[in-house]
């Protein structure tokens, strides 16, 4: 009876920590799209047109673009793990 408990409080644990985790996902997620908002907004376009720009090569790679360019991979590396 004791290890079908200690099975049953560690299933309990495991899920609550997954909560814990999808709760965190979450919670990443809307920062790093509240920071893409920012640079959409200050550049006066959006995510999409940024990458068609920096591809055609009439938005120079800059610093600023870089770590937009990194929280847009950031983004989709967490909705994929939020599934």
């Amino acid at each position: 009876m004791l290890m079908r408990n200690a099975a049953t409080d560690r299933g309990t644990a495991d899920l609550m920590g997954a909560m814990q985790g999808s709760a965190s996902i979450r919670a990443s997620l809307e920062q790093v799209s509240a920071r893409i908002s920012k640079f959409e907004e200050r550049y006066g376009f959006d995510s999409d047109e940024m990458r068609q720009r920096v591809g055609t090569g009439s938005l120079r790679e800059d610093d600023s673009i870089c770590t937009w360019l990194m929280l847009l991979s950031r983004r989709d590396r967490l909705v994929q793990r939020q599934g």
